[in-house]
């Protein structure tokens, strides 16, 4: 069935070779009816919705062009609403409600701006940026549609020079009162803070992302004010053999962007690509893709404070190697990796036990005691093992 532009499909082929490549999937948690896989196909002309936890058909939602960005999905009561924006300009808010997969109440509207970055807000508000740096936000507002421009300090001077068309992972942010602060750069190692255009030495950023729509930032302000926001953002370790990446939280509520701390995604995600992530309460649920079969994973967050220094670290290759795309000094990346508590212990003993061997050994030029040939644990029993 077609409705003001949207063609419906309730039963798509399980011989249709696009459900086996997607640009784009995320997943939903809803009481009714459960589970959802949400996914992007056909070179972004539909999205198909997948039950996981009942018998309910799939549903597709044809386009009549390539949708922008990424479709926002929420629940309201009963309904899924999922709103998306075609890059023919048209927008398109889609209803959908639990009780029957073929009630649709699709609302349609049509954008004048055709190019520029899409971010669906949420289930009532659509953010576009134009190429000449302006921000429109399309609102829903008691039934009614109506184009919203954000102020003017995408446009003040202090932000001119942050407009790059490079992708250099660099996190930046605008307030309308103060324009643009200083930027946050990111690195796999240690962040620090950098002047626009510039970096550490002159030498060029370690972080370089691909011009593929990724998510890699949540705005989120649970636990918060409405107003006090903070950002997540996800950093890439494509090289490391351990872990896929990092997430690293920031606080929005002064001038600069604070660093709350940092939480590394888990062994299970090295080499894979993460597709989407988000908040719920203290809870972090992350969607990640591993060679077309995916997967999701759940982690313990506390949006107060973070921190995952004392976790274990093997000091290996690859691992130093993600020092060395820090951006400080040598010194300070090796410095920081060995200082931490868990490496800092056990090379301490090591060297301790290491040191009294060496002490004792012009004692015994002849014949080398048993105890100097074992293995202790600690250098309590090196001394009570003397001969």
């Amino acid at each position: 069935a077609a409705q003001q532009g949207i063609l419906l499909l309730l039963a798509p082929s399980e011989s249709d070779p696009a459900r086996r490549l997607c640009d784009i999937s995320s997943v939903l948690h809803t009481l009714v009816p459960g589970t959802i896989f949400l996914h992007v196909i056909q070179g972004g002309l539909a999205v198909e919705l997948v039950s996981l936890a009942t018998e309910i058909p799939p549903l597709r939602l044809m386009f009549p062009g390539p949708i922008l960005g990424f479709p926002f999905r929420n629940t309201v009561g009963l309904r899924k609403r999922v709103p998306a924006v075609a890059d023919i300009g048209s927008l398109h808010r889609v209803v959908i409600p639990a009780g029957s997969s073929r009630e649709l109440i699709p609302s349609d509207g049509l954008l004048r701006l055709k190019e520029g970055l899409v971010h669906v807000h949420g289930t009532d508000c659509v953010a576009v940026a134009a190429p000449n740096a302006r921000c429109c936000a399309w609102k829903m507002i008691s039934s009614e549609k109506r184009a919203v421009r954000i102020g003017d300090c995408l446009n003040s001077g202090a932000s001119m020079a942050y407009r790059r068309q490079d992708i250099d992972g660099v996190l930046r942010f605008w307030k309308a009162k103060i324009g643009s602060p200083a930027p946050k750069g990111l690195s796999p190692g240690r962040e620090s803070s950098l002047s626009p255009g510039t970096s550490a030495g002159g030498a060029k950023r370690p972080v370089s992302l691909d011009s593929a729509p990724q998510m890699l930032l949540r705005v989120f302000s649970c636990h918060l004010p409405e107003e006090h926001v903070r950002v997540l953002a996800f950093i890439l370790t494509i090289s490391s053999p351990t872990s896929g990446g990092s997430f690293h939280l920031f606080d929005t509520e002064s001038a600069h962007l604070h660093e709350i701390g940092k939480l590394g995604a888990s062994k299970n995600t090295a080499h894979c690509h993460l597709q989407d992530f988000m908040i719920t309460d203290d809870s972090l649920f992350a969607l990640s893709d591993r060679q077309g079969q995916s997967f999701v994973e759940k982690a313990v967050i506390n949006v107060e404070y973070v921190d995952d220094s004392h976790a274990p670290l093997d000091l290996t290759p690859a691992c130093l190697e993600e020092h060395l795309l820090s951006l400080s000094s040598l010194a300070d990346n090796f410095f920081g990796a060995v200082m931490r508590p868990t490496i800092f212990l056990s090379l301490t003993l090591r060297t301790a036990i290491y040191r009294s061997i060496q002490r004792r050994m012009p004692l015994f030029a002849d014949s080398r005691p048993p105890q100097l040939a074992a293995t202790y644990s600690c250098y309590d029993q090196v001394n009570t093992s003397q001969p």
